[in-house]
């Protein structure tokens, strides 16, 4: 007869191994605010306050106008591997999920802190709060799974004052171990390095979160959002910059992966362009931005980009197939997925590592190479001495840039650029001089 024994992990050593995922500041807030983004919010801050002494006056918060959650339902979220909230899921089914292994709150929260306090309320005309916390000093005493419920006057205010108005979901940390990891954790220099740590925040949440910031994702029932770092709004980064008229996109690849949630296969959506030269941005700031906007700079933004449900997972340099080269630095590849593929691309649990599925591999790698080579042909007619502007052609006659022009702008509307675009590159081979004459 078999029999079983309980396996329940041990309490202390297990949270605190489960602190070393890997994750950083800034991925770790990044996948915070895709709980608030999945609970449907539009208006998400992240407040932080660092003190010259020690205790709870150093806080990091995250708060949300979304649809926050129910008493049983905050409890379960403080929960290791805590299961899906199916009323969300099923209310926002044409969303794809942007929560994936049941962790992120604990985990992100933990490699940062050892305190972690919820707030939660639905009710618009009542403000009746939800309030949970998660203690790893605690878990370490009594090697217990335990969250403690508190009411209001056991909590901070910093905790569930931003809910005093509103609905919506609030996380708060303290006892901030990690962040202020220095042997003065409240003198001028940590002061200095933690200040620039948020910096280094608002730059990546810019960047990771840009299609929801500006409005622009992929899945159009998705809302704009407002994330804003100790009240100043937070910038988009296109790592595209296809506000740029001088961004050159190239039509879309469509590779397919089995889906882990269904039978059948999912596709793979990729797009590749070329950035303007640096004379070619429309203002010296749009160049500054496009460089340093994502806090890389130029010389480490170019490469893939994988996102995931409309968010950046992975970024930047092209995953073992080529090294970082700046002479394709004008070049990028977006390589847009949904979390039925999330097995194939192998994700980590952080949300900030992929790997490219050997089954696109190989056609991946083609077209990447495709827009590298344009973008190394872009860059080389930069480096070129650049003519006098012609005289104006006379009446009844045409310039060869503009053939050029009209030529290119006539490829787009039959959908034959990426023809013309092997055209072009083989005449810059043949004949420099003719290329230079049509513009190409």
């Amino acid at each position: 007869m078999v029999k079983f024994h309980d396996a329940t992990p041990d309490a202390a050593r297990m949270s605190k191994s489960l602190r070393g995922l890997g994750y950083s500041l800034e991925s770790a807030i990044a996948d915070l605010i895709d709980n608030s983004l999945e609970a449907n919010a539009t208006e998400i801050d992240l407040d932080w306050k660092h003190s010259d002494t020690e205790g709870p006056q150093n806080w990091v918060r995250i708060s949300d106008n979304g649809d926050s959650m129910t008493a049983t339902r905050a409890t379960e979220a403080l929960k290791y591997g805590s299961p899906i909230d199916k009323a969300s899921a099923e209310k926002f089914a044409y969303l794809d999920r942007l929560s994936a292994f049941g962790f992120g709150l604990k985990t992100a929260s933990t490699s940062q802190c050892k305190k972690l306090f919820l707030a939660a309320r639905q009710n618009p005309d009542r403000c009746v709060l939800r309030l949970r916390e998660l203690d790893l000093d605690h878990l370490a005493t009594t090697n217990k799974w335990e969250i403690a419920e508190y009411t209001r006057d056991e909590v901070p205010t910093t905790l569930y004052e931003p809910l005093l108005d509103r609905p919506g979901t609030v996380v708060l940390w303290q006892n901030l171990d990690r962040l202020l990891a220095y042997s003065d954790p409240h003198g001028s220099y940590a002061r200095a390095a933690v200040q620039k740590k948020f910096e280094k925040v608002e730059k990546h949440l810019g960047m990771v979160f840009h299609r929801y910031i500006s409005g622009t994702t992929k899945n159009r029932r998705r809302k704009k959002v407002t994330i804003r770092v100790n009240g100043k709004s937070v910038r988009a980064w296109d790592p595209l910059c296809e506000a740029e008229k001088y961004s050159e996109p190239f039509d879309e690849a469509v590779f397919h992966v089995p889906n882990a949630d269904k039978p059948g296969m999912i596709p793979v959506h990729v797009n590749g362009t070329v950035l303007p030269r640096q004379e070619q941005f429309s203002s010296a700031e749009a160049y500054s931005w496009a460089g340093d906007g994502s806090g890389k700079g130029w010389d480490s933004n170019f490469g893939f980009y994988f996102y995931r449900a409309d968010r950046i997972i992975d970024e930047a340099g092209w995953k073992g197939i080529w090294k970082l080269d700046p002479h394709f630095a004008l070049a990028r590849v977006t390589i847009d997925f949904n979390p039925g593929a999330d097995a194939e691309f192998k994700l980590d649990i952080a949300k900030c590592q992929v790997s490219i599925p050997g089954r696109i591999r190989p056609g991946l790698k083609e077209y990447a190479k495709y827009v590298r080579d344009a973008a190394n042909n872009k860059r080389r007619i930069g480096e070129r001495k650049s003519p006098p502007d012609p005289p104006d052609p006379p009446p009844g006659h045409v310039t060869t840039v503009r053939a050029g022009k009209v030529i290119y702008q006539a490829a787009r509307k039959v959908r034959k650029k990426q023809d013309l675009d092997i055209i072009k590159k083989t005449l810059r081979v043949e004949d420099p001089e003719v290329a230079d004459a049509l513009g190409w």
